[in-house]
């Protein structure tokens, strides 16, 4: 542990010292750990929070103790949820579609919010890919087992229905990315938010999405990239090619996904998890 570290308040020179932009306030930790303030205190209180208070005050935590805290917890998350999710894969690949339409229902009445479902659901996804890589399924059983999860997801979301004037928020993925099935789950839970979450479709070209998006009238758009998009120099150009249209045009711009997405857009939110999508609806005033 370094010595900002180990105190609660910085030394006279902290600021030539210290890469202050490292350091975040509580709303921020609260935001990036899905915790309320009283865990915030209590995780500072007993040490597993690095912190120092400005002269004002207030708790500011070190940001990439805040992300590692989160990734352990996400970790912790997977592990337990990993026999369930295996589980899951051979539902996929055993039942008919409308039982795995009623499982997924299901899901929510277990989780009892669809952003949370929607994350375990991207487990399932992912431990379908890593089950054909270890030859535990053919490719076809993981093209089957992947097919049917999107269109039980793409027929529960259509029976959602929203308010003719409801925000309205595109869904799309970009460039080579042909995996839609992270884009069919935030469009779900928009819906299932009073929302109207509408897709684009895959592969959408950066060039003609900005165009569209001259004369939308949409608040939001969310981009999802899977784990196969590793090029992240082209994504981050098609990012802030979309962040510039979108800042100019007011409209919220969410980048989500395994894919290597900048970790900091420079207009707009960069999230690994659906439950951080829900934040950034109550964040921008979309939800309640």
């Amino acid at each position: 542990m370094d010595r900002v570290e180990s105190l609660v308040a910085p030394p006279p020179n902290f600021k030539h010292d210290v890469d202050v932009s490292d350091w975040i306030s509580t709303k921020e930790a609260m935001k990036l750990l899905g915790v309320g303030p009283t865990t915030i205190k209590r995780w500072a209180d007993d040490g597993r929070l690095p912190y120092y208070r400005t002269a004002g005050g207030h708790r500011r935590f070190r940001e990439s103790a805040v992300r590692r805290l989160a990734i352990g917890a996400e970790r912790r998350e997977r592990t337990r949820t990993m026999p369930e999710a295996a589980r899951w894969v051979r539902i996929l690949i055993e039942r008919d579609l409308a039982e795995v339409a009623a499982e997924v229902r299901n899901l929510f009445g277990e989780y009892g919010d669809w952003f949370e479902v929607a994350d375990f659901l991207g487990l399932v996804a992912q431990t379908i890919g890593q089950n054909w890589a270890d030859d535990e399924c053919s490719i076809v059983e993981q093209h089957h087992a992947t097919v049917k999860l999107s269109q039980a997801i793409t027929a529960i979301g259509t029976v959602q229905s929203v308010g003719p004037n409801a925000p309205i928020c595109l869904v799309a993925t970009l460039g080579l990315e042909p995996h839609g099935l992270g884009a069919l789950l935030v469009q779900l839970c928009l819906r299932c938010q009073g929302l109207n979450g509408t897709s684009l479709g895959t592969m959408i070209p950066a060039d003609e999405l900005c165009t569209h998006l001259q004369t939308s009238s949409a608040e939001l758009v969310a981009l999802s990239a899977s784990s196969w998009q590793t090029d992240a120099a082209t994504l981050a150009r098609n990012a802030e090619r979309v962040a510039a249209v979108c800042e100019k045009r007011d409209i919220t711009l969410v980048l989500g996904g395994d894919g290597a997405w900048p970790d900091g857009p420079a207009s707009g939110y960069r999230c690994h998890s659906f439950v951080e999508v829900r934040s950034v609806l109550k964040e921008v005033g979309l939800t309640k």
